[in-house]
């Protein structure tokens, strides 16, 4: 997905950076023209100050969502409310306010401002109220942010609530940095540029350009191992070969493929590709995926010994065997768009849900889905997830995105998830998204 696909589809954008970084321009700019609530923690004058900076840009988008913008400020005895009816009586004005206006979006303008430095439960119960706000009368968040020492606490309990976070820094040029985002995203650092009186957001791609096709050739019988490198590898760059013969294999090993991935039929160590390709001289560099969920040391050092890049047992994880593959080929493909996914999510939209799904199948993200029912809160489920998992919950129906996952290797996270209850789980993976979307999402 583009960045501008990326924003226009998240609903909780969370923009942080210092003082002039043109945090509330970038908002501004991305709320499309469309009406718009801006609800400062600064008070009148002080926010109009700041707006003036913003009303000079001659960029039409600026222009158009600041002819159609009310906004809410502080009042200078706010503090003697904040004391008497904690946040709700500004929930209640920004409801108000939302309801007479009827916005498309909400800019909370220096929300960390609001909040006081030390740790306690308002801002996580500010978020979640306002989170409510926002699904039930339909609009979408800004929030910016100006990160400090003394306000990490409050920004990352901010974060647990973003489909996207990203920060924007000014040295020479202005440079959008994305944090995470719920919406796998490459590259993930734009130039945000005001050139011949327009706002420009464009990529700054760093990988390195190549027009040669990586060719892998599998060398195994076994579907789940066929299914799971079929799926990793169509995308752009990549073509994978599978053998299906002993003659087969060995007119495909002598064609020098980049990459081998040799799953012997047996337990023991067969090393006859690997003194196959050293007795011919290929380039080729062979991943040897063993028969057994454990690989023994000794076998480990035969196998390098005989020129082995690498030997993975039947049960890898996908993260450690990926980055494998791209410290071989000295390029990311997978671990840089994964490390940006959100730190997990509850979400109770399944729409959005299942968007964030497709674009991870679109890229080639791998996961394994569970369906089930369960009267456990996802708070307490989500203390058994990994950042990367995505929760949906709407009364005791639970999906869950298990990010990264295979199928094959599920047992433990049931295990952790349910322990002894006899729990009746549906259990997908990303192989067959396309297919059984409709069955996941009804």
């Amino acid at each position: 997905m583009t960045f501008e696909e990326i924003v226009d589809k998240s609903d909780v954008i969370l923009i942080e950076g210092g003082k002039k970084v043109g945090k509330l321009t970038f908002a501004l700019h991305k709320c499309n023209n469309e009406k718009t609530i801006v609800v400062s923690s600064y008070q009148k004058s002080i926010f109009l100050k700041r707006l003036s900076a913003i009303t000079h840009l001659k960029d039409e988008n600026i222009q158009t969502v600041l002819g159609k913008m009310k906004f809410l400020t502080l009042k200078e005895n706010w503090i003697e409310y904040k004391i008497k009816y904690g946040f709700d009586f500004l929930l209640e004005d920004i409801k108000r306010a939302i309801k007479n206006h009827q916005p498309r979006n909400i800019i909370l303008h220096r929300l960390d401002l609001l909040f006081g430095t030390h740790i306690n439960d308002n801002i996580s119960s500010f978020m979640e109220k306002l989170i409510h706000i926002k699904e039930e009368l339909e609009c979408k968040l800004f929030i910016t942010v100006n990160p400090s020492e003394d306000n990490e606490n409050i920004i990352e309990t901010i974060e647990d609530f973003s489909d996207l976070n990203v920060e924007i820094k000014k040295d020479k040029e202005r440079i959008i940095f994305v944090k995470n985002s719920i919406f796998p995203i490459h590259p993930d650092k734009y130039y945000f540029l005001y050139k011949n009186d327009q706002i420009v957001i464009k990529p700054i791609d760093i990988q390195i350009k190549t027009s040669k096709t990586i060719n892998i050739l599998l060398i195994t019988d076994k579907k789940d191992l066929i299914r799971t490198h079929t799926y990793l590898f169509d995308r752009k760059g990549f073509f994978v070969d599978i053998a299906t013969s002993m003659s087969d294999t060995i007119n495909k090993i002598l064609s020098s493929p980049d990459i081998i991935v040799y799953n012997p039929k047996n337990d023991s160590l067969d090393l006859s590709v690997c003194n196959t390709i050293k007795q011919q001289k290929l380039p080729s560099h062979l991943i040897y995926i063993t028969q057994t969920d454990y690989v023994r040391s000794e076998d480990k050092m035969k196998a390098l010994q005989a020129g082995c890049y690498e030997i993975f047992p039947l049960n890898f994880t996908l993260g450690e065997y990926l980055l494998e593959i791209e410290k071989m080929l000295g390029k990311t493909f997978y671990t840089n768009i994964l490390s940006k996914l959100s730190t997990n999510r509850t979400l109770t939209d399944m729409s959005q849900f299942c968007d964030v799904v497709e674009s991870l199948y679109n890229e080639r993200i791998y996961f394994t889905i569970l369906k089930f029912e369960s009267e456990e809160k996802p708070e307490d489920m989500r203390v058994k997830l990994r950042e990367t998992d995505i929760i949906f919950k709407k009364n005791n129906k639970y999906i869950l995105c298990l990010v990264n996952i295979r199928k094959s290797n599920i047992k433990p996270v049931l295990d952790k998830l349910f322990g002894e209850n006899n729990t009746y789980v549906e259990i997908y993976d990303a192989p067959e998204w396309k297919d059984k979307r409709e069955e996941i999402c009804k």
